[in-house]
């Protein structure tokens, strides 16, 4: 059968007086099959009347959109361990007495951002053993049959869409021209050593820079010619040593 797209249930509780259903919350007051009294607890052992009524709400998008949502429901004998990631309904809201006599509710939880479905509506039945059309049973509580029926959770329930990049302007535009990177900067000069095995170079890890007037192309078309420098051979050179000695 295909699921129609209802808003999921939210919260799920138990109360000993039907005039106590919390805000907001539905109460399971009668059956939808005889319209009988849905008293969950109908034992005639105690003097006074005990009473037990089931009771739900739904999620409003504008309030719960980060609650979580009920996506299964299961009915055990009293004093059973709940399945895991089950929580189990065991004190009425209203008074924190037992919630419910050699039964128990559990329920199972999760956020709405992590399921596609969810329970969407409870309903009792007092007469009939089998669940309506679009129902699953999920037991029996004291001669009650209690069902569910999934439903599709709407997007709106699921979280905002994923954001898109904004975009501004106009998309064909041409880029802009960048400007023209910034003139560079001349380098320090590192001397290696000598390779001649006489040790370092003097000048080695002495750093040269280029003056910065001639870094301009312009002051360097300004520079006076050099004049000619003379040419000295070695023999020249000591010739002139030894006239002085």
């Amino acid at each position: 059968m295909q699921q129609s797209t209802t808003d999921p249930i939210t919260g799920v509780c138990v109360v000993a007086d039907g005039n106590k259903c919390p805000p907001n919350y539905e109460l399971l007051w009668r059956s939808s099959d005889k319209r009988d009294d849905c008293d969950l607890w109908k034992d005639g052992v105690f003097k006074f009347k005990v009473t037990r009524y089931l009771c739900f709400s739904r999620f409003d998008q504008h309030k719960d959109a980060q609650k979580e949502v009920l996506v299964d429901l299961v009915i055990q004998n009293d004093k059973e361990i709940p399945p895991a990631g089950y929580r189990l309904i065991d004190k009425t809201l209203d008074t924190c007495e037992k919630a419910t006599n050699k039964k128990q509710i559990c329920v199972k939880m999760l956020p709405i951002s992590a399921t596609t479905d969810a329970i969407s509506d409870l309903i009792l039945l007092s007469k009939s053993k089998k669940a309506p059309p679009g129902y699953t049973v999920a037991g029996d509580v004291n001669g009650l049959l209690l069902c569910f029926q999934m439903s599709k959770v709407a997007a709106t329930g699921r979280g905002m869409p994923h954001s898109s990049p904004i975009k501004t302007g106009n998309e064909n535009e041409e880029p802009k021209s960048m400007p023209p990177p910034p003139p560079a900067v001349a380098q320090a000069l590192i001397l290696p050593a000598k390779e001649n095995g006489t040790g370092p170079n003097p000048i080695f890890d002495i750093p040269f820079h280029l003056n910065p007037k001639f870094a301009d192309e312009a002051s360097l078309k300004n520079l006076q010619t050099v004049s000619k420098v003379s040419y000295k051979s070695l023999a020249d050179i000591e010739k002139e040593v030894r006239t002085f000695m």
